[in-house]
């Protein structure tokens, strides 16, 4: 009988794999490939074009939201993923609104999300906003704040533990939103919020070699333009992941230096925020908009208007706010007030023309108590004046809105 030298055994391992070991090998392979294919998963894509999907087909509507028919792909699917949870998949849709609103070129969105928790249980949040699309900027976004158990808050807080991973990366929304004018828009805006994107522009409007006494000249990098919020993101009837997800659209934002949107305008949404909490019991109106159009002086010296996109005929889109304001409005207690703040922190000094109405910030005890209120005329955080209502609604001057005209908001008195 012939022996087995060493040699020949180990070739007999290496070279003859059994069943159960290919079978095993096949399975690791495949997990391999699953998970890196799936790895840098957070959400999903709508279709690129109408041509991929009729807009008829109902798999494209989320349940219980409308569609608006002039806008194909209105709805969005965003899916939170997290190490310790199940994703969390929440839909959005963009619904018009028949009202007039602001200029003559403007339209009325709402903007609804939901979120299936099962057993016939859904998470809604909502918030309107008024948008005019000859230049991409949205005039003002309405949402409401309500009073919050101490349950909801610590669920809230659950809830931003188990997510705070979750990406939220800015969305478009609807083609038709934004940006149509150009077949490179999808990275349009992008870009222009990048420093490189922000830094190429205002050399090209002001003629300048260099803008680092603007972009990105403080070591603190506090000098850019952020997407400032109009509805917060931690505003909401009920705060959750279905709220602040709603809020991540391009039509909810409007360019905001960093060291106002992080300074007293931040203050502020904390402010109004813990009112509501801790002084009155009545749900809170809350509208934010923008006034003006920001300006820097160019290499000769004159103030040109900043816009975060020129198109290809000169045109800019996306302008960079001379004002930002929210007005607090008590409908049910006739009270309101409307807190302005100018969004320009490399000012030498606030002219008084610049301050369009009576301040009535110190008519309001328990302004006076907040944070916001101590800071409010330091320009770098961005200084802050108040008026009573119809003095801001007399210098919009939308007068064919049909949300802004309302007498009883007009009427109110100061939210003291």
């Amino acid at each position: 009988m012939p022996e087995f030298t060493a040699h020949q055994s180990s070739r007999s391992i290496l070279f003859r794999p059994t069943v159960k070991s290919i079978f095993l090998s096949i399975i690791l392979l495949g997990l391999i490939i699953t998970t890196s294919a799936t790895a840098n998963v957070r959400r999903l894509k709508r279709p690129r074009t109408s041509n991929d999907r009729p807009i008829s087909d109902p798999k494209t509507l989320p349940a219980g939201l409308t569609p608006l028919n002039s806008l194909p792909f209105n709805c969005d699917k965003w899916i939170h993923r997290s190490k310790t949870t199940k994703p969390v998949i929440i839909n959005c849709c963009f619904n018009r609104k028949n009202a007039p609103c602001g200029t003559g070129t403007s339209v009325a969105y709402e903007v609804s999300c939901n979120r299936n928790l099962g057993l016939n249980k859904v998470q809604e949040s909502s918030y309107q906003v008024c948008h005019d699309r000859s230049n991409d900027n949205t005039l003002y976004s309405v949402n409401t704040l309500q009073h919050h158990t101490k349950l909801t808050a610590l669920s809230n807080h659950v809830m931003r533990q188990q997510t705070k991973k979750a990406t939220m990366a800015w969305r478009r929304g609807p083609k038709q939103l934004f940006y149509t004018w150009n077949s490179k828009s999808k990275s349009l805006i992008d870009h222009s919020y990048k420093e490189i994107g922000q830094v190429k522009n205002l050399k090209k409007v002001l003629n300048l070699t260099s803008v680092a006494n603007y972009i990105g000249g403080h070591p603190k990098r506090i000098f850019y333009l952020a997407k400032g919020h109009l509805s917060a993101r931690a505003d909401s009837d009920t705060p959750n992941i279905v709220w602040e997800t709603s809020t991540y659209y391009y039509v909810n934002s409007a360019p905001q230096w960093q060291s106002i949107n992080q300074g007293n305008w931040y203050q502020l949404e904390k402010a109004v925020r813990e009112f509501r909490q801790t002084r009155i019991k009545n749900t809170l109106v809350i509208i934010t908009g923008t006034y003006g159009t920001f300006t820097l002086p160019d290499l000769n010296n004159n103030q040109q208007e900043i816009h975060m996109i020129t198109d290809q005929n000169g045109k800019g889109h996306v302008p960079v706010p001379k004002y930002f304001w929210k007005i607090v409005w008590d409908e049910k207690g006739g009270q309101a007030t409307a807190f302005i703040g100018i969004n320009n922190p490399y000012l030498g000094k606030v002219d008084p023309e610049m301050i369009f109405c009576q301040d009535v910030c110190d008519r309001m005890p328990w302004f006076k108590e907040t944070t916001v209120y101590r800071n409010r005329h330091i320009i770098i955080k961005g200084y802050l004046f108040c008026c009573e209502v119809k003095h801001l609604l007399a210098k919009l001057n939308y007068s064919n809105d049909v949300f802004l005209s309302n007498q009883k908001l007009f009427n109110s008195g100061l939210l003291v």
